[in-house]
């Protein structure tokens, strides 16, 4: 249940549960949720929710990276968001601050999950609901893994 919700608040493809069940149903061990995370993170890559940023990276490839995200690109497409102020900053903690200022008006939040085996340099975000980031925070926690710092 706690797998299934996660996926829900992080993308609308069903998908995204569908290749964490498996992953959990091919798991030798109950609290081994390893397996599950990496294809997590893999099937939001897949269906388009994921996007990876270089920590040296700039506003304008944070713009460039985050603009195709379902959610992002939705709310670009309804006319409520617009991401041009960042393409100007330097810095991507700084980018990201400012992406979140400006899509906190439609609701939405970029936040990093901790790929922990993973790319050291890469910063995998994703847009999600700006009500939704206290349970997925919690629920990440619960199932043993953690949300990286951003902005």
């Amino acid at each position: 249940m706690t797998w299934n919700r996660l996926c829900t608040l992080l993308d609308d493809d069903p998908q995204v549960g569908e290749a964490v069940a498996l992953a959990l149903a091919a798991a030798t061990d109950d609290t081994d949720t390893d397996a599950a995370w990496a294809a997590l993170i893999d099937a939001l890559d897949e269906a388009g929710a994921l996007a990876c940023l270089d920590r040296a990276d700039t506003g304008d490839l944070l713009v460039d990276a985050v603009a195709p995200l379902p959610r992002v690109a939705r709310a670009a497409r309804e006319g409520d968001v617009d991401l041009g102020a960042v393409v100007d900053v330097d810095d991507l903690t700084e980018a990201i601050a400012l992406a979140n200022a400006t899509l906190a008006v439609v609701g939405l939040e970029l936040i990093a999950l901790d790929e922990e085996d993973g790319d050291d340099d890469c910063l995998p975000l994703v847009a999600v609901g700006t009500d939704d980031v206290a349970e997925i925070t919690a629920l990440v926690e619960a199932l043993g893994h953690r949300l990286l710092p951003v902005g």
